[in-house]
């Protein structure tokens, strides 16, 4: 069966800015562990990468209702994780 024709939660665009996202982390990450940041400082980061990363898997699955529930609820973490940082994400 080819899968390619069928629509997914989110278009590809969409998915490219939670990549984007994921490598600017990831920087961000590594250039906290070279100075030596503590595993806790650490953390936020590493979740937010995560949560990017559960959005895109969530985004390439076919339409779904539940598909679409916990991409809202994915979405919601991400603004909360963002919040701990004192980062207003709008």
């Amino acid at each position: 069966m080819d899968l390619s024709q069928v629509p997914t939660n989110l278009p590809t665009e969409i998915l490219n800015h939670n990549r984007q996202e994921i490598q600017r982390l990831t920087l961000i990450r590594n250039s906290m562990l070279q100075q030596g940041a503590h595993p806790a400082h650490l953390q936020p980061i590493e979740i937010l990468i995560n949560l990017n990363s559960v959005m895109i898997q969530l985004g390439e699955a076919p339409v779904s209702h539940s598909g679409l529930v916990a991409m809202l609820q994915t979405s919601l973490n991400i603004r909360t994780a963002w919040a701990a940082l004192g980062v207003n994400y709008d």
